[in-house]
This record gives structure tokens, sequence and C-alpha cells, in this order.
């Protein structure tokens, strides 16, 4: 890593692809800080490399007042791995909108649906007999039981 002069006569970064590579886990570090998702790391750091090499080609990564060429190139990977990071959290892909109250598990992708379901659930959690009864349904459990484990006599359901 060493600098170089631009076309004005200004310090800036010249180093090799590999010396952006070794830089790779910075640029995990950074994105970890910021609560970027384990699964989008490295989809992200990969995007960052190609940004720093497209700028160190351009001669965009200026050394200024910095002695080192790490430095200055760290202090330039580090700002890439943030904009990076922000531009992928205020994509509409992926942004997660989930409603209050929301069961995580319901797959429709029916907004109607979704509600009629909603409100199912907080019916039934009203009422924790009809709620004991139905997990008992669900379980297989015979009818008799069902009836003497919910405290219920047949003419309530």
């Amino acid at each position: 890593m060493r600098y170089r002069p631009n076309h004005n006569g200004d310090p800036v970064v010249d180093v090799s692809p590999r010396d952006v590579h070794e830089l790779r886990p910075v640029v995990c570090a950074v994105l970890r800080r910021h609560g970027c998702p384990e699964r989008e790391i490295d989809d992200i750091a990969q995007h960052v490399e190609i940004v720093m090499w497209q700028s160190l080609n351009e001669g965009r990564v200026h050394g200024h007042d910095l002695e080192e060429t790490r430095d200055a190139l760290v202090m330039y990977l580090v700002r890439v791995a943030q904009n990076a990071y922000l531009n992928f959290r205020s994509k509409a892909s992926t942004r997660r909108e989930v409603l209050p109250d929301e069961p995580v598990d319901i797959v429709s992708g029916s907004p109607i649906t979704r509600m009629e379901a909603r409100d199912l659930l907080r019916r039934i959690h009203a009422h924790p007999n009809v709620a004991r009864l139905l997990m008992n349904v669900a379980k297989g459990m015979p009818l008799v039981d069902r009836e003497k484990v919910a405290e219920m006599t047949s003419g309530t359901y």
C-alpha cells in the first residue's frame, strides 16, 4: 500500500484488490455493529469490495493528512460499508412490516384472511375453556375426555 498523486497532485491510495479483500473482516465487523442481519453480511461485504475497488481505480480514496495508507483506506472502507448497509436497509425488498399481534406463521398473503385469523385468535384467547377444548381437538382427544378437561357440557359447544 502506498500513495500516488492523482491528476491534481493530491495523494490518493494505491492498493491491490488483495489488500482490499484482506480488509473484509473490518467490513463484516462494521456491518455487525450496525445491526446487519447475519444472512446478508457476505452479500453486502462483496458489494463494498466492488465499490472500494471502483473508488480506488477512480482515485477517490484520498490520504489527506494521514501518513499511513492503511488508515485512509480503512476510514473510506468504513464509510462505504455504513452507506451500503443504510442503502440495504432502506430497500423495499428488505423491509419486513408486521402488523401488531400478528402470528408469525400465517401463510396467506391476503390481508383480509390475515385480519380474520387475528380476530378469531383474539376471540379464542378471550375464552380459555374454548381454547383448551380446541387444543384437545387438535391433539385427537376423544369427545368425553374433551368435555371433562375443558369443564364444559356437551350443550356448551
